[in-house]
């Protein structure tokens, strides 16, 4: 059994790739690398045999079985199931076996498991879709974790990891452009809170939704966002 150290492992999971880092609590910050790459193609393809692959390994797969191919699991958080090849999965075991990959290759790199995991999110998913992730992640055997919106983990990365302040007055806006979502936060003062609510607070602005794009597909349409004052 793999004993708990005391880093945290930070899982950016994405449309088209995921990205992962090592926080050791010391101020060392440390990116996994995936077949030499700091970045791990989120795609799962299943084999004539049924056998999972992931990454790079699930592409080079799909050159020969292209019916076994999902290469935007993602893209398919609001479904239930899905056919890869001859066989029906789940949605959540899909997600789960990129997120396990994170998590083994953070056990091979440290020797122990994270003690703390944070895994961010596009800032328009609500309960259900968090839901998925959050079975998933407990599937990969990542337990419990702690939601971050994407722009508000990029906006918190500025304000601490890069020490970072705003002058009075200035604000910090963040924005996102994924493979399947554009996200946008605005944030004012020293120290935007990591939050995975969205419209909730950053920092000393309030961020408001006015409209957004569609969480599942490909940005195609423009994304407004509002600030206002206060808590």
């Amino acid at each position: 059994m793999v004993s708990v150290g005391s880093y945290r492992l930070g899982i950016d999971f994405g449309t088209s790739s995921t990205v992962a880092a090592i926080d050791d609590g010391a101020g060392g910050v440390r990116i996994l690398l995936f077949d030499g790459q700091p970045t791990l193609p989120s795609a799962v393809s299943a084999g004539p045999d049924a056998t999972l692959h992931l990454g790079v390994d699930a592409l080079r797969e799909a050159a020969s079985f292209p019916a076994g191919l999902e290469a935007n699991p993602k893209r398919r958080i609001d479904e239930t199931t899905l056919w890869l090849g001859a066989r029906e999965y789940r949605v959540v075991e899909l997600i789960a076996a990129v997120l396990r990959r994170v998590a083994d290759e953070a056990v091979r790199v440290t020797g122990t498991a994270a003690g703390r995991v944070v895994l961010t999110h596009p800032a328009g998913w609500g309960r259900v879709r968090l839901g998925v992730l959050a079975e998933a992640a407990s599937a990969a055997g990542l337990g419990q974790v702690v939601f971050v919106a994407e722009p508000v983990a990029a906006a918190a990365y500025f304000a601490t990891v890069l020490g970072r302040d705003l002058p009075s007055g200035q604000s910090l806006v963040v924005y996102d452009l994924g493979a399947g979502t554009c996200d946008v936060a605005a944030s004012t003062g020293r120290s935007p809170r990591t939050t995975s609510r969205c419209g909730g607070s950053c920092g000393a602005a309030r961020v408001r939704r006015r409209n957004t794009c569609p969480g599942t597909r490909p940005p195609s349409c423009t994304c407004r966002w509002s600030t206002r004052g206060g808590t």
